[in-house]
């Protein structure tokens, strides 16, 4: 079975729940832009938590304008992180 996590408008998580995600096969998660923000996760601090979930494939989402353009965000990225983007659909299979 492949699992989802989705984590945004947060800027904190216990580790506790991080745990919960860990080795997901798809992640969405939040990267509001380059610089920190007061209440949303830079490009840098969701990085560092997919590197510490381990997902096979991790989507950026709620990406302000600020973060860049989409050949920039891969550029800055590994290569199993992606930016999503409008109208996206990612299907989830219900078991």
């Amino acid at each position: 079975m492949l699992f989802r996590s989705y984590l945004t408008d947060f800027k904190t998580i216990d580790d506790s729940e991080i745990e919960k995600v860990v080795g997901v096969d798809t992640l969405v998660i939040e990267a509001l832009r380059i610089h920190p923000h007061p209440s949303h996760l830079s490009l840098d601090e969701a990085l560092l938590l997919i590197e510490r979930i381990k997902p096979r494939v991790a989507l950026l989402t709620h990406i302000s304008h600020k973060l860049g353009k989409h050949l920039e965000i891969k550029n800055r990225t590994p290569k199993n992180v992606r930016a999503g983007y409008d109208n996206e659909v990612i299907y989830v299979n219900e078991a």
